[in-house]
């Protein structure tokens, strides 16, 4: 479940192709998971100052979105836009 939240909240919350680095990641969990059940994933960006990206996030099941399992906050940082030309430059955008 952490590396779902990390996933879905970190790298992409400007919905870019940059890689980001995560800052920080809180993660409460709040019941199981269980299992061979479909998940509601939901992330939003909560705030932004110049290349720190703040965002909130909760996964739930998709018959019972209102009982979150978990939820999230991160603190994400976007690269250098020239150093991130120069890192990936074979990347090309989504």
């Amino acid at each position: 479940m952490a590396a779902t939240a990390n996933r879905f909240n970190g790298p992409r919350p400007r919905g870019s192709w940059d890689a980001g680095l995560t800052v920080s990641l809180q993660i409460r969990y709040h019941r199981p998971a269980p299992l061979e059940t479909p998940l509601r994933i939901l992330a939003r960006v909560t705030g932004t100052a110049d290349r720190k990206i703040s965002v909130s996030g909760s996964i739930t099941s998709r018959a019972t979105h209102e009982t979150n399992l978990v939820t999230a906050d991160g603190a994400f940082l976007g690269p250098d836009p020239h150093r991130a030309r120069a890192l990936f430059s074979g990347m090309q955008p989504s």
